[in-house]
């Protein structure tokens, strides 16, 4: 299956949670890297509406792909999506956050303690 259309599933509900965790193992890969980059800066405001689901762990793995692709366009909708979970009471996930949070490689943002970023539960 190729990068566009585990995206392209991704964005029209198809398993959406599972589809960005497959998009995180491919681009594992430098060139498949490389493709989701190139849809992803064609589409900023499709792959950042993942952060508004409803579902707590389709916006980890959706926070989880930014940190991956390590786009300094991400830091604006992550920090929004951060205050947006606070602000509405909306929870993360249904359990407690691991000792050690993964962190994004965002240059000039320390989100450590985001709990939009930490791995919580499985994909």
């Amino acid at each position: 299956m190729t990068i566009r259309t585990i995206y392209e599933n991704a964005k029209q509900g198809i398993d959406t949670r599972q589809n960005l965790s497959l998009l995180r193992q491919e681009i594992k890969d430098v060139k498949r890297q490389d493709d989701l980059f190139e849809l992803v800066e064609e589409d900023m405001e499709g792959i950042c509406s993942f952060l508004n689901s409803e579902d707590a762990k389709t916006r980890k793995n959706a926070a989880l792909l930014m940190g991956d692709l390590d786009m300094s366009d991400f830091t604006q909708p992550l920090v929004e999506a951060y205050q947006s979970v606070f602000l509405c009471g909306r929870s993360i996930t249904n359990s407690s956050p691991p000792k050690r949070p993964k962190r994004l490689g965002l240059s000039k943002v320390s989100l450590i303690h985001s709990p939009i970023i930490l791995k919580t539960a499985s994909p």
